[in-house]
């Protein structure tokens, strides 16, 4: 039987699967990180990172203008010990000069 927990006592179980305190009075607090990434590619990866010590518990991005440019995958990412976003796109311009890439990664982190 899977038991989904939601609200303040699923992020105090979550912390405390990674070693964090779960003390009642231990502050939790988000952070919205973001990378902005522009120029011509065809097939690239992008990042947004969170900072050392946060947990990255989310993610997403907002493609800027081609219509053709595609996301491939969304998904958690690792540098080390810095955890963050990455999002795979492919720029799939058939039509001679390839348009620009305008692309926000964002990492929903989580410190104490």
């Amino acid at each position: 039987m899977l038991n989904i927990r939601t609200g303040t006592a699923a992020l105090a179980l979550a912390l405390s699967m990674i070693g964090a305190s779960t003390a009642a009075e231990a502050a939790v607090t988000q952070h919205i990180r973001y990378a902005s990434y522009s120029g011509i590619s065809a097939t690239s990866t992008y990042y947004a990172w969170c900072m050392p010590g946060e947990i990255a518990s989310g993610g997403g991005f907002n493609n800027n203008y081609n219509p053709n440019q595609y996301i491939n995958g969304s998904y958690p990412a690792t540098n080390g010990a810095i955890q963050g976003w990455a999002i795979r796109s492919t720029n799939n311009w058939t039509g001679g000069q390839v348009p620009s890439v305008n692309i926000t990664v964002y990492a929903v982190c989580l410190s104490q």
